[in-house]
């Protein structure tokens, strides 16, 4: 028993000392390695600034030189096109961001006067919201055949649903949706204002053209979007009777997008018939 004893006193002394060092090893290595941490964090700060102190130094040259050899910025010339900003900086370093933001907002356009067939203009301050069409795309969504129209608000404020004048036809339109598109992103718009462009959805039919005005109030009638004479001439002819309805459609949809025109041209002797110039639609009983 005695022996017994002093075996297992020994062996719990033993274990108390292993558990001692392991721990005073631990600690050691702990400290070891937040020493290392330190370190190395500071290393890398300086590192850091050292760099950052060159990157700006290296900036601040390099804006010396642009400002020295380059003319002022001129907002007329700007404007018209004749000059153009050129900004520099770094989106992933976060250089130069901020302050190339403010500076667009500042030199973007406002929202422009358009004139009126009476030889007027309507100024974005006017109350009456006004807007016209200037574009029109189809197909915008491939599960479905769809025709959106983009509309550019020219005055007033536009909110879903409000009720409005279409200028060509006279007829008096509920505007329930608008669509406010960036890429291939849609997003429904509530309100829009001068300078705005919302899309609208063209119903079946073809109610919207390019140019047509959109209006609350009295009446609008704008200056007509500029056509230009068409420069490539080509023949289209539908090569299957069966399809002539669909081959008509989409001609269509390319005339009021304002991508083709239908050019015909009659001959010298009264009555005479008409010559192709543009678009044939051969067995669809349709010439142009």
């Amino acid at each position: 028993q005695a022996l017994s004893g002093q075996l297992e006193a020994s062996s719990s002394g033993r274990q108390d000392e292993d558990a001692k060092w392991r721990q005073q090893v631990q600690s050691g290595m702990e400290a070891q390695l937040n020493e290392w941490r330190q370190q190395v964090q500071a290393n890398m700060e300086a590192q850091l600034n050292e760099w950052k102190r060159r990157l700006d130094a290296q900036l601040e040259e390099d804006r010396e030189m642009i400002r020295e050899l380059t003319p002022p910025l001129d907002d007329e010339k700007l404007k018209k096109g004749e000059m153009t900003s050129v900004y520099f900086g770094s989106a992933m370093g976060d250089q130069g961001v901020e302050p190339f933001l403010d500076e667009f907002i500042d030199l973007g356009s406002r929202p422009a006067a358009r004139p009126l067939r009476d030889a007027k203009t309507l100024e974005p301050s006017h109350d009456e919201f006004a807007g016209f069409v200037f574009k029109m795309q189809a197909n915008l969504d491939p599960k479905h055949r769809d025709c959106m129209a983009y509309v550019r608000v020219v005055s007033g404020t536009f909110r879903k649903g409000m009720k409005v004048v279409h200028g060509r036809t006279g007829r008096s339109l509920t505007l329930a949706t608008a669509t406010m598109l960036f890429g291939s992103d849609r997003d429904g718009v509530e309100e829009a204002f001068p300078g705005d462009v919302i899309g609208l959805n063209n119903p079946a039919g073809g109610l919207f053209q390019i140019g047509d005005a959109l209006h609350t109030g009295s009446s609008v009638a704008f200056e007509p979007i500029p056509s230009f004479s068409p420069e490539v001439f080509a023949r289209c002819l539908c090569p299957s009777p069966s399809k002539s309805k669909n081959f008509n459609k989409g001609l269509d949809a390319l005339i009021a997008e304002g991508a083709v025109q239908m050019l015909r041209e009659r001959g010298e002797e009264a009555g005479a018939r008409d010559l192709d110039v543009g678009l044939d639609v051969g067995h669809g009983g349709r010439r142009c």
